[in-house]
């Protein structure tokens, strides 16, 4: 169920895959195992997700039915600047 739920919010907020492993600065092989059911991330990562997709971690997980507002994904230019801005590695580290 998580893994289902993470690609459809990723998708909603038209994120690719690469995005989201370059915001969390994890390998390709390790988001995509997330969105495949094999493996979930940690707490620490899950409240980052959470962040980058303007979700919450119950809806994430299973223990909330209500997807994610939909004016939220009116915003998905400021989301993307806040979450680059936020999220991507500093250049030169």
């Amino acid at each position: 169920e998580f893994n289902e739920r993470l690609k459809k919010v990723r998708l909603e907020r038209g994120y690719t895959q690469k995005t989201m492993y370059t915001f969390l600065n994890i390998s390709p092989n390790g988001y995509a195992s997330w969105e495949q059911g094999r493996t979930e991330p940690d707490i620490a990562t899950l409240k980052k997700l959470c962040k980058i997709l303007n979700v919450s971690a119950d809806y994430l997980i299973g223990l909330e039915d209500k997807p994610p507002a939909r004016k939220i994904l009116r915003a998905g230019v400021l989301l993307n600047r806040f979450a680059f801005q936020q999220f991507a590695p500093e250049r030169g580290a």
